[in-house]
């Protein structure tokens, strides 16, 4: 994928297949798509926004460096 529009069509899997191959803009588009339900989902579970923040830069970090073992 050579821009960030190119890849808003993708599925997740499309996605996670394009980020083994290199492609920076679908790894932003997981983070787009996840984020704010990833927020969500965290904000009665923690005390405050910024220890969510900090769970949700942890969680896709993890996602990056593991993308590789991604299996659909």
């Amino acid at each position: 994928m050579e821009n960030a529009s190119a890849v808003k069509h993708l599925s997740d899997e499309e996605l996670a297949t394009s980020v083994v191959g290199g492609c920076r803009f679908s790894f932003e588009e997981i983070v787009t798509r996840y984020s704010s339900r990833l927020f969500y989902f965290l904000r009665h579970r923690t005390d405050t926004d910024q220890d969510i923040e900090d769970l949700i830069q942890e969680t896709f970090l993890k996602a990056f460096r593991n993308i590789d073992r991604f299996n659909s």
